[in-house]
């Protein structure tokens, strides 16, 4: 079975070649960040990698001729040397206590992935004309994958396990899909073109923030933002995602009422549709869970909104109840460690039985200590603050979404939002560029 994602990845990876070669700037970065988003696992034979592995790789390769050039810019020069510095500093973490061994070798190709890929979107994102409609058309063809996968677990369990696994999962990662057969019998959430409801969940509060800022900006909702928005939080709500579910009214409201702030009575009926579009989905979400007998999944997700401060205790609260600096598992491990070694941390492997995987903010206190942890939430602060003074919009809600998802898991980590933190610190804002009537293609222009 192998060789049907091997032809899928082929055929993914010869179309941003051709794509790139044609000079078809604008397609080739869409479907690079379509890859990022959707891309199978690569196989061949027993072999079994992160299909985006090859797409960085390809990626590295055609933007080869801007290294050196001069035409890399301070956004550019700013996310190398803070990717550089932080991977330097875990390195050197775990060298200082003695954490070094071939076990660093996967999880430092991890981050080199992300980094590369990442560095790479935000060189493209410069050389295309419209950066954000390369992302929303991104965006759109991501929702239509996952919206069918989604379609599929949930009517058919047995093909929607087989045929998700053998696209989505390698042998390490398949465990929240083995755990649909072997213990529920059937999807109660929909895990889309992925290998876990949460990484779905994470896309989809990126995408959802991306998308109502481009409606808030244009201050009405349009027929076609509306169905993609529609898409994109029906998708978060039957993924049930506690980061879905109490992100996307927060981060909507927060910014929606800034926008009442500064932009006065205008933005009333957006706000009246925003709330009838939360409810329209919340409606067909429980008529779906209803129709499939799975009513206790929607009373406790959604149960979450009336006491917000339970929705991470399933991540946090063994280590905010601690009291053990001895603990040597789960998250109470990894934070009993940085205790320990509060400094610099130790390193991106795991040195007793700690889990690192539900909450970046965890993560990087253990690989890095306070220094790695001060030094990249001030690069992201900084990111916030400069989009606020170009008034990026859409920017701003990403990184915004960016902090509550690293609540959750290792946002920093994930290969599948590679295209929303490019967009977020590569591509500057500036309302004033903004050509709201760009008939050619329908989106606007962003200075960068």
């Amino acid at each position: 079975m192998w060789i049907i994602n091997f032809l899928i990845c082929l055929v993914l990876y010869l179309a941003i070649l051709y794509l790139w070669r044609r000079r078809y700037f604008d397609q080739c970065l869409s479907l690079i960040l379509f890859g990022y988003f959707c891309c199978p696992v690569f196989r061949y034979g027993a072999f079994e990698v992160n299909g985006s592995y090859f797409i960085t790789f390809i990626l590295f390769v055609i933007c080869a001729g801007y290294f050196g050039s001069g035409k890399i810019g301070r956004n550019r020069d700013a996310f190398l040397l803070f990717q550089v510095g932080s991977i330097s500093l875990t390195l050197l973490a775990g060298v200082l206590n003695g954490v070094f061994n071939q076990a660093v070798i996967i999880p430092l190709a991890g981050l080199l992935n992300l980094a590369l890929g990442t560095f790479g979107c935000i060189l493209l994102f410069r050389r295309v004309d419209s950066p954000f409609w390369v992302l929303r058309k991104a965006i759109v063809r991501a929702n239509i994958c996952h919206m069918l996968f989604g379609a599929l677990q949930l009517t058919n369990v047995n093909a929607g396990y087989t045929i998700t696994k053998q696209l989505y999962a390698t042998a390490s990662k398949s465990a929240p899909l083995d755990t649909v057969i072997n213990e529920l019998g059937a999807f109660s959430r929909i895990y889309g073109a992925t290998f876990s409801p949460t990484l779905l969940g994470g896309y989809i509060l990126f995408a959802f923030s991306f998308i109502f800022a481009f409606i808030l900006m244009e201050k009405k909702m349009g027929i076609n933002n509306l169905l993609l928005l529609a898409s994109t939080v029906l998708l978060g709500f039957m993924a049930f995602s506690k980061t879905v579910i109490v992100g996307i009214p927060l981060i909507g409201f927060i910014f929606l009422m800034r926008s009442l702030i500064y932009g006065g009575k205008k933005y009333g009926k957006l706000f009246l549709q925003f709330i009838s579009l939360l409810l329209a989905a919340f409606g067909v979400t429980v008529l779906v869970a209803a129709c499939s007998g799975h009513m206790g999944v929607v009373k406790y997700y959604f149960g979450l909104l009336l006491k917000p401060l339970q929705v991470f205790q399933s991540r946090y609260g063994s280590s905010i109840n601690m009291g053990d600096p001895n603990a040597t598992s789960g998250m109470a491990g990894a934070l009993a460690i940085f205790l320990k070694h509060p400094v610099i941390g130790v390193g991106m492997v795991p040195i007793l039985d700690e889990f690192l995987w539900d909450s970046q903010y965890l993560s990087l206190l253990h690989d890095g200590g306070s220094v790695l942890f001060v030094i990249t939430l001030s690069f992201y602060i900084s990111a916030y603050t400069k989009q606020k003074k170009a008034k990026g919009l859409p920017q701003m809600m990403i990184l915004t979404a960016l902090m509550f998802i690293a609540l959750a898991t290792n946002v920093l980590t994930i290969t599948n939002y590679i295209p929303f933190i490019a967009f977020s610190v590569g591509v500057t804002g500036n309302l004033k560029a903004v050509n709201i009537s760009c008939k050619r293609k329908g989106g606007f222009r962003i200075r960068v």
